[in-house]
């Protein structure tokens, strides 16, 4: 399994216990529960979308809802709208939070398991009004995007939700075991979604996403360098990927010019509580699906033929296990620790939003929970604090690069 450093025991239990959650809910019993609660945030926050939109435009708001359809409203009667309905100060409450801390660098967001709820709209619209305070700079999705791949009004409503960072903040998706025929792994995700969709996932502005087969999201690799001077590479794979799609991460991860990037890992399953096993945990385990040909990798799986191996993992994020939220810290081959974390609290009242801080000393990361409710979980499972690599400051990077020129420079020299 690889040496295990620190792991938090049934600390995502108990929290949740502490919230007063359910910690294993049980799944609804129909497509989706809508709860009053719900209704408000998806109400409210596509109500937002219009008001802030509508800034651009001081007389009628073009909105897309779904693709190939819009829907337009005053300004004046989104606004009226809200008030009829809603306390504007519970609005303002989830919607435009407290400003992130001085000394956060930049922020990645971090979704798993919307299920195509009803709080999704509310979940993505929080990042856009947050966008600019925190500096968030990625989100990425974790999949089960929605609760059944054959629905495609839940792909539809996934869609819209997911639309309101299109050209306003880069995102990854990978799709789950709901986002997918099990038996055939086809899913009706791009048909809805496009790498196109989103100006900044193949910018200079935002990430340069790759895609392994051109037109088709469930696995994609994307590189950036943060405001802080980190060099990201970020995996988003499919839920128990195949051995192919392992063989192809591998061949990027191990490539020279990436040696220097902090490599993450996305993907649906990957550890469970450790309590339950962690990477090998057997309840929900992607190698007891139908998937075709038995051709899958549960979490020790990745872990022995991709994170283990490459010394610059640094991370991973998975969702999937009902109810579990935990995290460990392993060693790999190369010595690397790789901080390891799940959170997934579907089929709740209330969506969660994992937040990445990454400070300004250049390895910290705080990690912080915050509910669509406004509310923010402060139990050790959902904040806490990380070390990664140190990001060599912007001094001793030019020192480095004088140091490589006056080498260059002193063997020319010689020659000539």
């Amino acid at each position: 399994m690889g040496q295990v450093l620190r792991d938090t025991g049934t600390e995502g239990q108990a929290s949740v216990e502490r919230s007063g959650l359910s910690p294993n809910p049980s799944p609804p019993t129909h497509r989706r529960t809508v709860t009053r609660n719900q209704i408000f945030y998806q109400s409210v926050t596509f109500r937002f979308k219009e008001i802030i939109m509508t800034t651009r435009n001081k007389n009628l708001l073009t909105l897309a809802t779904v693709p190939g359809r819009a829907v337009r409203k005053p300004l004046i009667s989104a606004v009226v709208s809200i008030m009829k309905r809603f306390s504007i100060a519970a609005v303002v409450l989830f919607v435009f939070t407290a400003q992130a801390s001085a000394d956060v660098s930049w922020t990645m967001v971090v979704l798993a398991d919307t299920h195509e709820q009803s709080y999704f709209p509310g979940m993505t619209q929080w990042i856009l009004a947050n966008k600019v305070a925190r500096n968030i700079k990625l989100v990425v999705h974790n999949g089960d995007i929605v609760n059944s791949n054959g629905g495609t009004g839940g792909w539809a409503d996934a869609w819209a939700a997911m639309d309101t960072l299109n050209g306003e903040v880069p995102y990854m998706i990978n799709a789950g075991n709901h986002d997918m025929a099990i038996s055939t792994r086809s899913t009706e995700m791009n048909n809805f979604f496009k790498l196109a969709d989103n100006s900044l996932n193949t910018s200079a502005a935002g990430i340069q996403t790759v895609e392994r087969v051109a037109g088709k999201l469930e696995n994609t690799y994307a590189t950036f360098t943060a405001p802080d001077g980190r060099k990201m590479l970020v995996f988003s794979l499919e839920f128990g990927p195949r051995q192919a799609v392992v063989d192809w991460a591998n061949s990027i991860a191990s490539q020279p010019q990436y040696q220097d990037h902090t490599a993450v890992l996305s993907t649906h399953a990957y550890m469970d509580l450790v309590s339950k096993g962690g990477r090998e945990s057997t309840r929900w385990n992607p190698n007891g699906y139908a998937l075709p040909a038995g051709d899958s990798h549960d979490g020790e799986g990745l872990w022995q033929e991709l994170v283990k191996v490459n010394g610059n993992f640094e991370m991973t994020f998975n969702g999937h296990y009902i109810g579990a939220v935990d995290r460990q810290q392993s060693v790999g081959t190369n010595g690397n620790t790789v901080h390891e974390m799940v959170c997934n609290r579907q089929y709740e009242t209330y969506g969660y939003l994992r937040l990445l801080e990454f400070l300004d000393d250049g390895k910290t990361v705080q990690v912080r929970t915050l509910r669509t409710d406004g509310y923010w979980m402060t139990d050790p499972a959902y904040e806490f604090q990380i070390e990664l690599s140190q990001v060599p400051e912007p001094a001793t990077m030019t020192m480095l690069a004088l140091g490589g020129l006056g080498m260059l420079l002193k063997r020319r020299r010689r020659r000539a």
